[in-house]
């Protein structure tokens, strides 16, 4: 929560005091002319605007393009209050349209490319009451003027230690090149903003039972270069940052103009951090990032509410993504890379996720996604470049499911790689260079799940997949298994199996090692290769859909009760896997050179065949 008393020992230079010009801070009172004065008074010399105890109500001021309660348009300004005690609100309470709708505090100045930025400003221990009232067009990130605070053509811009209640559709909004005023059906803007922090705030929502229902974005970060979004707390607010800059490569500068509506614009968005916050209750996308150069580290994404709070947490759209460290408590669908990201490292993670429920059908809990990527950039005029997703690594992770037995269907999903079913611009593959390795997978009940084949380059590699919970003893074919399969491939994608590697994974009962899900795809083919494998407590190797692998391709694996084993000559060599039905050595599929031959086993009694 935001701090209960102001800092003194920040305050520094020159100070003068809101009541000192005629504020009354009574929560009725209109004191937006004794504010805007107190803050216009240290405009030659910089300096701090103090709020004392009490509730200050700011009406609305329109300008060209613009509006807001009150302004900051100087560099070296400090807002800063007494903690919660010291409230900001809007005199106009009627924020219902566009044309009533505006922020409680514009920083920033006109709308030119050659305007002076206003620098280092600083907003802090205040709070800012809204008035819960959100944009009506689900799902979008509009620019609307029911903000609490809006930042255009900024630099160094500090918003820390507030508390934001009853949040409307944004807490801050740093306005981007090319805006829209949907009162005047007008687009402007040129101007961007530049290393933004939002540190230690707290911003609490209304609570709802809708997904998405208050569409509040938090943050949106989008007209910004270097943001800086840590340490707060966010409550049931649907993203607490979002949206999309304008670079698409990591070479580009921000003068590499894009062509809008209104001519060449900078492009932005880059150099974004969303780390050590707490959310709770996130109803869309806690963070929906589409930059460059984004870093998502070491935040608590906690949820008591899974049926609402259901659709992707982490949704990617970025290059140079680094998603470290984080914690994800009863969230379905924790991390979505889609279309179009590049060179994305989900490392170190932790995620606990909730029971299979209806809206989660078919939902991992980590996804790469390019299905419609080739529909993704006509729309978006800033792509100079059309390229397919690539060099995408899941490493060091732990997914843990509920202990108990699975819904049927398609649920509890660790890792799913999805692409389009045909594409004209990628008719080949949509991504490639994909890895899921050395992860910790518990009680699932599918590992991995393919769907279609544009993807090449698959590894799958050191996890350790633990089935769940079965007895043990008498292990046979008819124990009940809750684990459907451990690589699981659509049933038309014929042929991406051979694009998969599986190597060096440790897996522990499940009723198939591969599969497809609905046993009709008969020409489904099993990994390239799969080799150094530890098997344990498996029923069949594969189901009776997929085809049988080629010689060489199932080698060198090893593992005890693993009961079918039918069908690998001449599939598999040098494998030690016992059925668990005798006290044999398990010599099916071995091979040993005697000197002069080189013996294939063919069972476990001894029965050999003696190889050229």
């Amino acid at each position: 929560m935001a701090l209960t008393k102001v800092s003194y020992s920040l305050i520094t230079g020159a100070v003068v005091n809101v009541k000192d010009f005629g504020a009354t801070g009574d929560g009725t009172t209109n004191d937006t002319v004794a504010v805007q004065a107190a803050i216009d008074s240290l405009a030659a010399t910089g300096g701090t605007v103090f709020f004392p105890t009490g509730e200050y109500r700011l009406a609305r001021n329109i300008g060209t393009n613009d509006r807001w309660g009150v302004k900051v348009v100087n560099s070296n300004i400090t807002l800063a209050g007494a903690g919660n005690s010291s409230k900001l609100r809007r005199f106009n309470t009627d924020i219902s349209t566009y044309a009533l709708a505006y922020p409680i505090v514009f920083v920033g100045t006109p709308d030119s490319d050659v305007a002076a930025a206003t620098e280092n400003v600083t907003v802090r221990d205040l709070q800012f009451i809204g008035e819960n009232v959100q944009h009506a067009i689900g799902g979008s990130v509009i620019h609307d003027f029911r903000n609490a605070i809006e930042a255009r053509n900024t630099k160094n811009l500090v918003v820390q230690n507030n508390l934001f209640t009853s949040v409307d559709s944004a807490v801050i909004y740093y306005q981007k090149p090319v805006e829209i005023d949907y009162v005047n059906s007008a687009t402007y803007n040129t101007t961007k903003n530049y290393n933004a922090k939002f540190i230690n705030n707290s911003c609490i929502a209304v609570a709802h039972a809708v997904a998405g229902r208050n569409v509040i974005h938090a943050v949106v970060w989008s007209g910004v270069d270097f943001c800086d979004v840590s340490g707060n707390y966010f409550e049931w607010c649907d993203d607490c940052v979002a949206v999309e800059g304008t670079y698409t490569l990591p070479t580009q500068i921000e003068t590499d103009t894009w062509t809008s509506s209104i001519g060449a614009v900078k492009r932005c968005g880059r150099g974004w951090k969303f780390n050590d916050n707490n959310v709770y209750n996130s109803s869309e996308h806690a963070v929906y990032a589409s930059g460059i150069d984004v870093d998502i580290c070491d935040n608590y994404f906690y949820t008591d509410s899974p049926v609402v709070c259901y659709q992707v947490i982490v949704k990617i759209r970025s290059r140079n993504v680094q998603i470290t460290g984080n914690v994800f408590a009863n969230y379905a669908f924790a991390i979505s890379i889609t279309v179009p990201s590049f060179e994305v490292n989900v490392v170190g993670n932790t995620i606990y996720a909730p029971e299979g429920i209806a809206s989660q059908a078919a939902v991992a809990v980590i996804a790469v996604d390019s299905d419609g990527l080739e529909n993704y950039y006509p729309s978006r005029p800033w792509f100079n470049t059309v390229d397919s997703m690539r060099d995408i690594s899941v490493r060091g992770n732990s997914v843990q499911f509920p202990p108990q037995a699975a819904s049927s269907g398609l649920y509890q999903i660790a890792f799913r790689i999805y692409t389009s079913a045909t594409s004209t611009v990628f008719p080949l593959f949509e991504q490639e260079n994909i890895s899921f390795c050395d992860n910790s997978v518990q009680d699932y009940k599918i590992g991995v799940y393919v769907i279609n084949q544009l993807v090449r380059n698959i590894d799958i590699s050191g996890n350790n997949f633990n089935g769940k919970s079965f007895n043990e003893t008498g292990f046979s074919g008819a124990t009940t298994l809750n684990t459907y399969a451990t690589l699981v491939i659509y049933d038309t994608s014929t042929n991406v199996g051979q694009r998969i590697k599986f190597n060096n994974n440790s897996v522990r009962g499940t009723e198939y090692l591969f599969s497809t899900y609905t046993g009709i795809g008969t020409a489904v083919q099993t990994p390239a290769i799969a080799t150094g494998n530890k098997l344990d407590y498996i029923k069949t190797y594969k189901s009776a859909d997929m085809g049988a692998p080629s010689l060489l391709q199932f080698n060198g694996n090893q593992g005890l009760y693993f009961l079918d084993r039918s069908g690998w000559f001449p599939g598999g060599l040098n494998n030690s896997l016992n059925d668990g039905t005798n006290s044999n050595t398990a010599l099916k599929s071995m091979i040993y050179y005697t000197g002069s031959n080189v013996i294939f086993y063919k069972d476990d009694a001894g029965g050999t065949i003696t190889l050229g």
